[in-house]
Order: structure tokens, then sequence, then C-alpha cells
């Protein structure tokens, strides 16, 4: 009887070792999986960082392009402007030119 006791115990004490081995390597495994996750986590946190950030500089730099066409727009219509101007004034100059000649002459010599 006692040797079956000693078997009973024997056999119980061998099951526990088994057991606590078992879950020791279940909770090593989760550890490894929870890291896995944890790290999985962390590369798609950067990459949409990555990502976002990727995005922003594409629409800065649309809307960079667009402001700079708006500004070439408005100082090529601004020089056009000008252009007509100076021109409607040397048309008016040289049209005029000597009729002004007379007159300031006429001023200071009657004057």
């Amino acid at each position: 009887m006692n040797n079956t006791l000693d078997e009973f115990n024997s056999s119980t004490i061998q099951k526990i070792i088994e057991l606590d081995k078992a879950a020791r390597n279940k909770v090593a495994d989760a550890r490894t999986e929870a890291d896995m996750i944890r790290k999985s986590a962390q590369q798609k946190e950067e990459q949409f960082a990555a990502d976002y950030e990727e995005q922003a500089k594409k629409r800065i730099k649309s809307v960079e392009d667009i402001c700079k066409a708006e500004a070439d727009e408005k100082i090529s219509a601004l020089e056009a402007e000008k252009e007509k101007r100076i021109k409607e004034l040397d048309d008016k100059m040289a049209a005029n030119k000597e009729r002004w000649k007379n007159e300031i002459f006429t001023a200071v010599t009657r004057g």
C-alpha cells in the first residue's frame, strides 16, 4: 500500500510538474506573441505617420504650385498692363511732342 501511495504521489507530482511546465510555456508563448503584437503595432504606427507626412507634403506642394501659378498669372497681367500704359504714354508723347514743345516755347518766350 505504501508503494501504491508512493506511485500515486510520484505520478501526481509528475503531472503537476508537466502542467507547470506547460503553463510556463504558454505564458512564454503569450509574452512572445504580445511582444510581436507590440512591435507590429509600432511598425504600423510609424508607417502611418510616414504615409501621413508624405500625403501632407504632397498636398502642401500642390497648394504651393497652385499659388505660384496664380501669382505668375497676376504678375503677367500686371506686366501686360504696365507695358500697355507705357505704350499709351509713348504714343501720346510722340503724338503731342511738337505741340507741347511749341506751347512750352511760347509760354517761356511770351511769359
